[in-house]
């Protein structure tokens, strides 16, 4: 974990007096056990062992929540900080948490995460982005005292989650639109086919949205860049392509998608999805309704699940589909950063107030 920060419980004179006598009155306060009705459950036992010493240090781990909701089964809501939260008392009780707690995040690779498609671009017409930076290397990006704080939280988020030599490589340009209205949260573009992209974030879809649904989505537009930057598809023209043609160029047979055609899509299958027919969702066979959409995002869906729940053991078209990545060590190692990265938003530490 990073940026962990300890703080330090100590307790002297009158402060020791005071809590013994609110303790007792109001908790019943027995030895150094304290019952689950005065620290919220964190799903480990029915009475939370919590032997803090006076002098004894500890960790809290939080992150912004807006209600019990976004909360794992491990951690407590605090509903006047507006935090989810879990305390430990060493590396070996931190750690043994924070698996748990990874575990959980894991269940998320199971279902659909969106009523509506997440990364379907709004047309040009609709589009209008309110702000728009550079993104230069190192992930920086210069914010000015005008700036709207959910600005930085939301491109924190995503530096948070994009590995450095991916940002670096593809990203420039971060936007931001404000619709309400929209069934877009994100998406992403590369409209001067330079080999640089732009990803822009739906504010008020962001806001509304789930921790579940703005981490998966994040992670499929950034599955997008991985599979359709330059260095995987060609920018030639459709008529000298030889095998899969994109809106990004020709993927070939040796190329992410290219290989992912190949596995899983056939020459009618294609066809169907070019005419926009919508009879190519089975359970099974693609991981979301969204997935059926066409290869590329079968891809991008199918790789936003690997991200987050790992390998499958199942043997369906939808498990191959997931389980794909893993025999390439670059995504996989992609794949240990991307996931240190949404649990960063999930769990981050801070000084306990």
């Amino acid at each position: 974990m990073k940026n962990k920060k300890i703080i330090f419980g100590i307790l002297v004179g009158v402060f020791v007096v005071i809590a013994f006598w609110f303790f007792g009155n109001q908790v019943g306060f027995s030895g150094a056990s304290v019952q689950k009705d005065f620290l919220p459950e964190i799903g480990i036992d029915d009475t939370i062992q919590y032997e803090r010493k006076p002098s004894e240090e500890y960790y809290v781990y939080e992150s912004d929540a807006e209600s019990a909701d976004e909360c794992t089964s491990y951690e407590y809501f605090d509903a006047e900080r507006s935090v989810c939260a879990f305390e430990c008392q060493d590396d070996a009780e931190c750690a043994e948490i924070e698996k748990s707690i990874d575990a959980e995040i894991s269940d998320w690779g199971q279902g659909d995460y969106a009523e509506n498609p997440p990364s379907e671009k709004p047309n040009e017409s609709e589009e209008k982005l309110f702000a728009s930076y550079s993104v230069k290397k190192g992930e920086k990006v210069d914010f000015t005292t005008d700036d709207i704080q959910q600005a930085r939280d939301i491109w924190q988020n995503i530096s948070r989650i994009s590995p450095d030599t991916l940002s670096d490589g593809f990203i420039e340009t971060y936007g931001l639109f404000d619709d309400a209205k929209s069934d877009v949260l994100a998406y992403v573009d590369d409209n001067d086919m330079n080999g640089r992209w732009r990803i822009v974030v739906n504010t008020a879809g962001y806001e509304d949205s789930t921790l579940r649904e703005r981490n998966l989505t994040i992670v499929h537009e950034l599955g997008h860049i991985i599979t359709l930057n330059n260095k995987q598809v060609k920018t030639i023209s459709e008529s000298k392509c030889a095998f899969y043609y994109t809106a990004e160029g020709c993927a070939d047979t040796k190329s992410y998608l290219g290989g992912f055609v190949t596995s899983f899509w056939t020459k009618s299958m294609i066809q169907d999805s070019l005419d926009e027919k919508d009879n190519l969702y089975k359970p099974g066979t693609f991981i979301t309704e969204y997935a059926a959409t066409n290869p590329e995002e079968d891809l991008a869906e199918s790789f936003a699940y690997y991200v987050i729940g790992g390998v499958r053991t199942g043997s369906s078209i939808e498990d191959k589909k997931v389980n794909y990545f893993a025999q390439f060590p670059e995504i996989v190692s992609m794949r240990d950063q991307m996931l240190s990265g949404v649990r960063g938003d999930i769990i981050r530490a801070r000084q306990m107030r």
